[in-house]
C-alpha cells in the first residue's frame, strides 16, 4: 500500500493524484506501517487548506512515531509545541523533542535548540547552551550551526567587560 501511495504521490508510473496518494497511505497506516503514518502526517499538515482535524491527525501520528523514536516525527512535533500550531504552545515540550530528534541525529534540533536559548524565547537567555547546540551542528559540518556559533561566540565576547584588574565582568 506504501508504495502505491507513493506512486500517487510523485507521480510515477500513473497521474499524481495526492488525493488517492492520502488513500493509500491512510490505509497503510491503519496497518500499521510507520513510513506511510510519517508521509500521511506529513501531507495532512503542510497543506496550505489543513483543516484543523487533519492537523489534529497529524499531530496524534507524530506523537505515536515519536514515542517510538522516530526522528523527523519527533522533529515536526516539536515545531508544532513551539509554533502552538494545533496544540496549546509549549515551549518545554518542544524543547524535550528537539533534545529527542538532536540524539536521534536531526541537525535541525541543534538550530532550533540554539535559537531558543539564544533568544531567550520561553527559556531564559543562555548563551553558553546555545553556542554547545551550535558547536555540536558544526561539528557534523552543519553550515547553519557554523555560522551561528560565530555570531554568539561574537555575542559572548561583547557582552564581557575588562574591570579595572584585567578581570572580565559582565555589564551592569
Amino acid at each position: 500500500m506504501y508504495n502505491v501511495a507513493n506512486m500517487y504521490h510523485k507521480g510515477e508510473g500513473t497521474e499524481k493524484d495526492e488525493g488517492k496518494a492520502l488513500q493509500y497511505y491512510d490505509i497503510a497506516s491503519e496497518l500499521g506501517d510507520y513510513a506511510a503514518k510519517f508521509m500521511l502526517a506529513t501531507i495532512l499538515s503542510s497543506r496550505d487548506d489543513a483543516s484543523a482535524a487533519n492537523v489534529e491527525k497529524a499531530i496524534k501520528l507524530y506523537t505515536e512515531l515519536a514515542n517510538l523514536g522516530h526522528p523527523m516525527a519527533a522533529f515536526n512535533l516539536g515545531t508544532f509545541y513551539f509554533s502552538g500550531k494545533g496544540v496549546q504552545q509549549d515551549v518545554q515540550s518542544a524543547i524535550k523533542l528537539f533534545e529527542q530528534a538532536a540524539a536521534l541525529g536531526v541537525e535541525e534540533a541543534l538550530v532550533n535548540l540554539g535559537n531558543i536559548y539564544r533568544t531567550g524565547f520561553g527559556v531564559p537567555v543562555d548563551l553558553e547552551k546555545a553556542a554547545g547546540f551550535f558547536r555540536a551542528g558544526a561539528e557534523k559540518n552543519n553550515e547553519i550551526c557554523k555560522g551561528l556559533l560565530q555570531e554568539v561566540e561574537r555575542e559572548n565576547l561583547s557582552a564581557l567587560h575588562i574591570g579595572e584588574k584585567g578581570e572580565r565582568t559582565l555589564p551592569l
